[in-house]
């Protein structure tokens, strides 16, 4: 599969200009032409939570990207800078569902298996900036968790979609292509969790 050919979605607050301008930027350099900006929400966590006071909010609009088209579908959060392990190409393992192409070492609970020479399959990955949804099967089932999450067990998305990769076949690229870049405006920076390789567990 040629990364440029794929169907992207950019989620974006609208007060995030710098953000965007970057990541249209970003988008020439890799030669994506089949990308749409998705405007974040801002919907404020329930009194009392424990979480991101942006939880809900990051939630709704990682759904409103997952129904604006159809899998394969590439999200990314806004945040995310191209590293220079990018590949234009990446193959496909029989029956994946998806591929993180970002990832963080945040959930010390995270399983990695090695499958090739650029992809580990996962479980426990909790990320969500950088995800290639593959299956129609794994995009609906996501969006329903999320939808759950934050309006039900009032926990983030990442959370809940690192506890369903048990029951699908998720895969992450060794190395990023993409970080969470420390330099972009954004609520936490996390790019030291976001750098680096995936090891067998």
């Amino acid at each position: 599969m040629r990364l440029s050919e794929c169907d992207v979605r950019y989620i974006n607050l609208d007060t995030a200009l710098s953000n965007r301008i970057e990541m249209e930027r970003q988008f020439g350099m890799l030669g994506m032409n089949k990308t749409e900006r998705i405007s974040a929400k801002t919907i404020p966590a329930p009194s009392g939570s424990k979480f991101d006071k942006h939880f809900v909010g990051c939630g709704q609009s990682h759904i409103d990207a997952l129904q604006s088209g159809e899998a394969p579908l590439l999200i990314l959060e806004d945040d995310a800078q191209v590293t220079e392990d990018y590949r234009e190409e990446i193959d496909i393992p029989h029956g994946a569902d998806a591929i993180y192409l970002g990832w963080s070492t945040a959930n010390k609970r995270m399983t990695v298996k090695n499958f090739s020479e650029h992809l580990v399959k996962v479980t426990g990955l909790a990320a969500a900036h950088a995800i290639l949804y593959l299956s129609k099967r794994f995009k609906d089932y996501a969006e329903n968790a999320i939808r759950v999450a934050i309006y039900e067990e009032q926990v983030p998305l990442d959370v809940m979609l690192a506890y369903i990769q048990k029951d699908f076949n998720v895969y992450a690229v060794r190395k990023p292509y993409f970080i969470q870049s420390n330099a972009r405006y954004s609520l936490n920076k996390w790019e030291s969790l976001t750098r680096g390789e995936l090891h067998e567990t």
